[in-house]
């Protein structure tokens, strides 16, 4: 595939404490959005697979907290990662 012909691919990792104080730990596009998302395979770190929260997620800084703006969309996160945990919980 010619680069014009590949998807736009963003990826974001977060450090989720609370839904107060969840960092943006590390963002990327393109090759290094896939490298990213290729690491949280490797180490079985959920997914949620969001284009237009990745590019919110894009314009922030490295190391910041994740805007309260941005509120909603990091709650439905944790609803997605709260469900994947009570599936693992009930195929134990």
């Amino acid at each position: 595939m010619s680069s014009g012909e590949q998807k736009e691919f963003f990826a974001s990792a977060l450090q989720c404490n609370s839904v107060q104080d969840t960092k943006l730990l590390a963002k990327g596009h393109g090759d290094i959005g896939r490298h990213i998302a290729r690491l949280a395979d490797e180490h079985d770190i959920p997914v949620l697979k969001d284009l237009e929260l990745s590019k919110e997620l894009s314009q922030i800084p490295l190391g910041e907290n994740i805007p309260d703006p941005l509120f909603i969309a990091i709650a439905t996160l944790f609803g997605y990662l709260w469900e994947l945990e009570k599936e693992a919980e009930n195929t134990k």
